[in-house]
C-alpha cells in the first residue's frame, strides 16, 4: 500500500471507462488519456492536442470532521487538462475558428463526466510488471470517492489561433494507510 494509490486508482478507472467509451482517436496515441503529471510540470513539452492529462495538485486534510490522526482521511485535488486545436476551417489560413474546436470541447466534457459515472471505485495498489501498470486489491477492500467535476475551460485571446484550453476539476476521498508506531 502507498500514498499515491488514491490518486492511481482514481487515475486508473477513469481512463479506462474515457477509453472504453470514447469514438474519437487520435493518431499516434493509444486511447485519449496521454498521462498524469504534478501539476507544476504542466504544460509539458510535445503536448498531444485533443488528448486528456491529469494534473496531480495539492492534497489537504479532510479537517475536524473526519480526523484521525492514525488514519488520515485527505483530498486529492485533480485537474483534468487538454487543449483543442480544431480543424483549420481554411486550410493554411490561420484564424480565430478553427472549425470542430468547440464541438471537440464539449464532446472531451462529456466523455469526462461518463469516465467519472458513478463516483466511486475500489481502490487498488498498482505496481509496474512487464511495463503494464496491474492493480491488486487492498485487504480488506476500500473504495475512494469524487466530487462531480467542474468545467472551467478558456480560449485563447482575439487574435491568437483559436486554441482551446479545457480544465476540470475534482477532489477524490481518500483514506490513507494506518500509521504504525
Amino acid at each position: 500500500m502507498a500514498y499515491r494509490d488514491g490518486v492511481d486508482s482514481y487515475y486508473q478507472y477513469v481512463k479506462a471507462r474515457i477509453n472504453a467509451f470514447t469514438t474519437r482517436s487520435i493518431p499516434g496515441v493509444s486511447g485519449v488519456v496521454k498521462g498524469m503529471l504534478n501539476a507544476q510540470d504542466w504544460p509539458s513539452k510535445n503536448i498531444v492536442g485533443d488528448a486528456f492529462y491529469l494534473l496531480v495538485g495539492a492534497t489537504t486534510p479532510i479537517g475536524k470532521q473526519g480526523y484521525s490522526a492514525s488514519t488520515p482521511i485527505k483530498f486529492h485535488n485533480l485537474t483534468w487538462v487538454w487543449i483543442n486545436i480544431g480543424t483549420d476551417v481554411t486550410p493554411g489560413v490561420r484564424q480565430a475558428n478553427r472549425g470542430d474546436k468547440y464541438n471537440v470541447m464539449e464532446i472531451m466534457k462529456g466523455e469526462l463526466v461518463n469516465g467519472h459515472y458513478p463516483g466511486f471505485c475500489e481502490k487498488l495498489t498498482y505496481s509496474l510488471v512487464n511495463g503494464v501498470w496491474k492493480g491488486a486489491p487492498e485487504n480488506p477492500v476500500e473504495y475512494i470517492t469524487w466530487t462531480p467535476i467542474d468545467f472551467h475551460p478558456r480560449w485563447s485571446q482575439p487574435g491568437g489561433a483559436g486554441v482551446g484550453y479545457g480544465a476540470g476539476a475534482v477532489r477524490v476521498s481518500d483514506m490513507l494507510d494506518t500509521i504504525t508506531v
